[in-house]
């Protein structure tokens, strides 16, 4: 509850999207971490031309 005075009075709206958006940004940025360590990234990268 404490979150709610983050946001406005569409609180209920609010929390709903940023739960499901904080929990897909969680995934994608372990997803980015893990392939750049892996060095996944230089390797598309080298592939790709960039």
């Amino acid at each position: 509850m404490a979150k709610e005075r983050y946001f406005d009075e569409e609180s209920e709206d609010a929390i709903q999207i940023s739960k499901g958006a904080v929990y897909f940004a969680c995934i994608s940025f372990s997803v980015v971490v893990y392939l750049a360590q892996h060095g996944v990234w230089t390797w598309m990268g080298n592939v790709l031309g960039l």
